[in-house]
């Protein structure tokens, strides 16, 4: 399964270039505040336009582990309420991050009430 970039061109641009540059623009690094490693992290997803300084602030403070887990809040009322994608990728502009499938099991498997359902992932962002 492929989770598709349900805003890519309304809440951050659709090109690969244009993307890349804000996202450059946003994650400077700022030699006051260096990278730390964090457990988990709390990042603002609005339009990149309203939040897109904050998340890349943030950002740019965070060295990143081979995996990341990635949680999101269920904007629309179709679907599981607690869903999950446990293989495929996630689809950005940028290419396909692909999903640990072992992991996601993992985490399935732990928490009972994720449901695998690409109904909830239809246009969420």
């Amino acid at each position: 399964m492929f989770r598709l970039p349900a805003v890519a061109g309304t809440f951050y641009p659709g090109s690969p270039r244009e993307l890349s540059s804000l996202i450059a623009q946003y994650t400077q690094y700022d030699t006051a505040h260096p990278p730390s490693l964090y457990r988990a992290c709390l990042v603002p997803h609005a339009g990149y336009v309203y939040s897109g300084a904050v998340a890349g602030a943030v950002f740019a403070r965070i060295m990143f582990p081979k995996r990341i887990i990635v949680l999101g809040v269920r904007h629309f009322p179709h679907g599981e309420d607690a869903a999950i994608v446990s293989s495929g990728a996630w689809r950005t502009p940028l290419g396909d991050a692909p999903i640990d499938a072992a992991l996601a099991a993992q985490i399935a498997q732990l928490c009972p009430a994720l449901r695998e359902d690409p109904v909830a992932q239809q246009n969420e962002h």
